[in-house]
């Protein structure tokens, strides 16, 4: 660590505003030269002799008045004694009167009594009272002694020499007062933070500064003695204020640090020693620094990114229209689609909006869990239970409605349901929040009962349909999450309140449109199972026994081809480590020094991305197999994020999180199990889908809970327990690029009969 010169030309930052009560202390004011009392001794002997060639008839004798400089502050008074120690020598007896005066007004006088003098210098003290409570500023204190012979004239010589100016003989005032106060040290630059070589971020040009104010001026404090020990990263120094390190008569002294190692605790505290010899020390100060470092992009470039990605989102806008079209055009040409005109639609909208509901939950959500004052590792677990809650109810609603129908009422039920709990968001506390939310995804999991709609509409065209499907959801996800996270970051100054109550006025009335369109639907199929519908007949509900009921839930795992739960293994094992690294990658984005509105921008990004590759993935599912997709994102996920878990620079670490990968995995998942799947179990099938995909990322999710829990109880930082935990899943990637491997070879290798089930 380097101590610099002092900056002539900064910014002047004011200190703290501490209120000036000076500590009673022991204060000396030394006699110097012939005229000024001193609170520093300099070393410049000097003396006055008093002759009496007549003894006891040569008088009295003056000697120099000594007077303090103007006091700059009040200084209370501790005590109204006072003490005043000098020194003599000389022949005979003598005694001395000491007059003590303030701005000239005699105070008090006290006399020595007789004294037998020598060669040899002696100290002799005085002790007097009558000071005032305070001496104001511009006040001066003076002393003056008398010399008076006792000396019998004829018989013995008379003579009395006062020696001060020396540490030989001091000759001082002594009085209890508040003379001077050192404040506790501040901060007067906290840094620019930097990614240095220890786990926490470094600081360049820590400047630590300490107000220094007194009675009668700097030299109360010893010169040299004025140092700051400072404790970073448990190293320790001990530095004096760089050059002067003053500004002004009150005294501001500073230590400028070139790099700061622990740029998160920044700790000093100050030290010294007075001329009258007390060692005085200020209160530890310890300055804790946001730990997720640096804000890597000015606000001024995150609104002109902002503003850039509009003009993107309207072009993709069209391309989706367009891509939309087709998908109509082409199944018209087979004879599919829904029985009534504009359900299609309908069916888009509605589930666009859950599914970007969906996508701001796990963005956001777990952001201000942070706000409200969890920890990384209960960030983690919270983002766990929203993705296992997603995953998990997804099978659960597709068995009711397999076995019940009305889907069209159970997703109104769920759309509105979900949107009165996120009401109640801003006033929750922590943990009820936690649970609250997590039960709103369980919600919005129905959504798997309109994807399942859309695969019985378009049986030639499954892959195809998804794709457009999720790329109208993640078109809204893309603005739903700029909108969302920059109304956040806008309104969070105010309150975690205000903030998410910005969130809830966004979503909720999304939420409500997406309600009403399914409401809207006029379509039988969407209330019924396409089995329920042969024939073109209506049926009745079909009424179920308690034993019924309960049996729907056994055997979610039975399947009439052999390859659907192989297919579901191949997804859990990407699922797992994508959950663990890809799902909290943007916490850690922001632990590294990327705002949550920026996090938001980069989502809508990602999102972007994946929604171009969603309107022609779910095509390449159709002419090469999902089986091979499959196989597809895991390579892609296990090669980049295994270079990501290196711990890159943000920005190239920026670009990995934007490359699409994730419709691979998904529209292939869903694509796999609407083929590997029959009409009676289709709805169960899709469900599954989702269950084991978002079960294995809780899986990663839970871990990451468990280790960064553990890494940072271990006293390791936020961003080296991200980092170490995601090396740990590089080889779950590996494990899932080969099995997927080992599967679409197999797949391949099939005969169709024999790997797909027939409509």
């Amino acid at each position: 660590t380097l101590v610099l010169p002092l900056a002539i030309a900064q910014e002047e930052v004011l200190p703290p505003d501490v209120e000036y009560e000076p500590e009673m202390r022991m204060t000396r004011l030394f006699a110097h030269s012939t005229d000024t009392l001193s609170p520093e001794l300099v070393e410049q002997a000097e003396m006055y002799t008093h002759n009496f060639p007549g003894g006891i008839f040569s008088g009295q004798s003056d000697g120099p008045t000594f007077t303090s400089p103007s006091f700059v502050r009040n200084a209370p008074i501790g005590s109204e004694d006072w003490n005043f120690t000098l020194w003599a020598s000389g022949n005979g007896q003598v005694d001395i009167d000491l007059f003590l005066f303030i701005d000239g007004t005699e105070l008090d006088q006290v006399n020595s009594g007789g004294i037998s003098l020598s060669e040899e210098k002696q100290s002799i003290d005085f002790t007097g009272g009558n000071l005032p409570d305070n001496i104001s500023i511009d006040q001066t204190l003076s002393i003056r002694w008398t010399v008076n012979s006792g000396a019998i004239p004829v018989f013995e010589q008379s003579d009395c020499t006062i020696h001060w100016g020396s540490s030989e003989t001091p000759t001082n005032l002594t009085i209890t007062a508040g003379m001077y106060q050192i404040d506790d040290p501040y901060l007067e630059n906290e840094g620019t933070p930097f990614r240095g070589g220890g786990e926490n971020y470094s600081r360049s040009e820590v400047v630590w500064a300490v107000q220094a104010r007194w009675a009668l001026g700097e030299n109360q404090i010893e010169k040299g003695t004025l140092l700051i020990h400072v404790d970073d990263g448990g190293k320790e120094l001990i530095l004096e204020p760089n050059g002067e390190g003053i500004k002004s008569d009150s005294g501001i002294y500073r230590w400028e640090f070139e790099e700061w190692e622990d740029g998160v605790i920044l700790s000093a505290h100050a030290m010294w020693n007075d001329t009258s010899g007390n060692h005085g020390m200020t209160n530890q100060v310890v300055e804790m620094m946001d730990p997720k470092g640096p804000s890597i992009l000015s606000s001024g470039l995150k609104n002109t990114l902002f503003f850039l990605t509009i003009p993107v989102l309207i072009g993709v806008g069209f391309w989706l229209k367009g891509r939309y079209e087709t998908l109509e055009e082409n199944a018209k040409e087979l004879g599919h689609g829904p029985s009534k005109e504009g359900d299609l639609k309908r069916l888009i909208l509605a589930t666009t909006f859950l599914i970007a509901g969906i996508n701001n939950a796990l963005i956001l959500y777990t952001f201000h869990t942070r706000e409200l004052g969890a920890s990384e590792d209960i960030v983690i677990l919270h983002l766990c239970l929203l993705a296992f809650g997603l995953g998990a109810f997804g099978p659960i609603w597709g068995a009711i409605a397999d076995k019940w129908g009305h889907r069209k009422q159970l997703m109104a039920f769920a759309i509105i349901g979900s949107s009165l709990l996120m009401l109640t968001f801003p006033f929750l506390p922590l943990n009820a929040y936690i649970l609250v939310s997590t039960l709103q995804i369980a919600l919005f999991s129905a959504v798997r009962m309109g994807v399942a709609v859309g695969t019985e509409w378009y049986p030639e065209q499954k892959g195809e349909f998804l794709g457009v499907l999720y790329a109208f959801a993640s078109f809204a996800a893309a603005i739903g999450s700029m909108v969302c996270s920059k109304l956040y970051v806008t309104l969070l100054p105010t309150s975690t309140t205000f903030a998410m109550l910005g969130i809830v006025g966004v979503s909720v009335p999304a939420l409500l449109f997406g309600a009403w369109m399914i409401m809207k639907f006029e379509g039988d199929e969407f209330s019924w199972p396409v089995w329920m519908l042969k024939g073109g007949k209506k049926p009745e509900v079909v009424k179920l026994t308690i034993s019924e009921k309960l049996s729907m839930f056994r055997g979610m795992l039975r399947f009439e081809s052999k390859w659907a739960l192989l297919c579901l293994l191949g997804v859990t094992l990407v699922a797992i480590p994508r959950g663990a690294v890809v799902l909290t990658a943007l916490r850690y984005l922001e632990v590294v020094g990327f705002d949550v509105d920026f996090t938001g921008l980069l989502e809508a990004w990602a999102v972007i991305a994946v929604l171009v590759l969603y309107a022609i993935i779910g095509r390449v599912c159709d002419d090469r197999g999902p089986q091979t997709v499959l196989l597809w994102s895991a390579a892609t996920y296990g090669t980049l994020w295994s270079i990501f878990s290196i711990g890159l620079p943000p920005m190239i670490a920026v670009l990995i999180f934007v490359v699409p990968i994730y419709p691979m995995l998904l529209v292939s998942n869903d694509a796999l199990m609407a083929k590997f799947t029959n009409n009676e179990e289709r709805n169960r099938g899709i469900g599954m889908a989702s269950l084991v995909a978002f079960l294995g990322q809780s899986i990663g999710i839970l871990a990451g809970f468990f280790a960064l829990g553990y890494l940072i109880s271990s006293g390791k930082t936020d961003i080296a327990a991200y980092e170490t935990f995601y090396r740990a899943n590089v080889p779950l990637w590996i494990l899932a690029i080969g099995f997927t491997f080992w599967l679409a070879k197999r797949i391949d290798s099939s005969e169709v009969i024999d790997a797909e089930i027939s409509e």
